[in-house]
């Protein structure tokens, strides 16, 4: 096989391997750190899933969208992160955890393909004041296509405060296992053009490590029959406040709405599909 294509600028930093990198903004302090939050009502729906990190097992069958991104780091640890089929040979993850990689494998139901190439957003950066990653996206290449059905990004719905976002990742249960496919449901809290907030009360989803680069999903459902009529990707899982994942967690998701990261990916996924 040929070396690992990785096009990236020079703002990454040494510890990207790390699934969620930890945040020292709170919601208080968002203006500070950076961001402009709207008023946030106090949203917990009850018909959210548990969160992943205690488990809702979903047979890959079923969600085949969503992939193990297997790494080899140039500092030869292994690490394992999420991602979402966009396209026929395309998948895209969190920057973070691609930025020093040596190897890269993306599997899918026993399936395993090598990435041949590495797109990291040119605006991709650690912003150390702010305690958060921009434009933490990449986009996986596989040798050869992945045969899968591809997610839509949504760009015809505005997300809005208090959207049901649903969730899915390889990552951490809570203990030692990871690596199975669960999904979980969160909302919305905060959104500006960079991420996406959502809170984890402890009753309601949330993400862990290991779910890096997987998606936040939304469901769009007619008004009038109720049915679900549209799905599409609004977010990337980039960062949390909390190691351990618990109450009080907030999880960052890069915005994939930003018109910034859309014109990146279609400049490179001709056969993404939109809604």
């Amino acid at each position: 096989m040929a070396d690992l294509q990785l096009f990236h600028t020079p703002a990454q930093h040494s510890g990207a391997s790390t699934w969620r990198t930890i945040l020292t903004c709170s919601f208080a302090l968002l203006a500070a750190c950076g961001e402009s939050p709207p008023t946030v009502e106090q949203h917990e729906p009850s018909t959210l899933n548990p969160k992943i990190v205690q488990g809702v097992g979903v047979a890959e069958e079923a969600s085949p969208q969503i992939v193990r991104v297997m790494i080899v780091e140039k500092s030869s640890l292994r690490a394992l992160c999420s991602g979402t089929v966009i396209g026929s040979n395309a998948v895209l993850t969190a920057a973070h955890c691609v930025s020093d990689a040596l190897r890269l494998s993306v599997q899918s139901g026993g399936r395993s393909l090598m990435v041949s190439a590495v797109h990291i957003h040119p605006g991709f950066t650690y912003n150390f004041e702010v305690g958060a990653i921009f434009f933490d996206v990449a986009l996986l290449i596989t040798s050869e296509p992945l045969g899968l059905p591809a997610l839509p990004l949504l760009v015809g719905h505005d997300l809005s405060v208090g959207d049901a976002l649903s969730i899915y990742g390889f990552g951490s249960d809570g203990g030692d296992s990871f690596g199975r496919l669960r999904s979980g449901a969160m909302s919305a809290d905060i959104i500006s053009e960079a991420h996406i907030f959502a809170r984890f009360s402890g009753k309601n989803s949330n993400t862990c490590s290991g779910d890096s680069g997987g998606p936040a999903l939304v469901p769009i459902f007619n008004k009038a029959s109720g049915e679900l009529s549209n799905v599409g990707l609004v977010g990337v899982v980039s960062t949390g406040t909390k190691p351990d994942c618990s109450a009080g967690d907030t999880t960052l998701f890069t915005n994939v709405q930003n018109p910034l990261i859309v014109e990146f990916i279609l400049n490179l996924v001709p056969d993404v599909l939109l809604n």
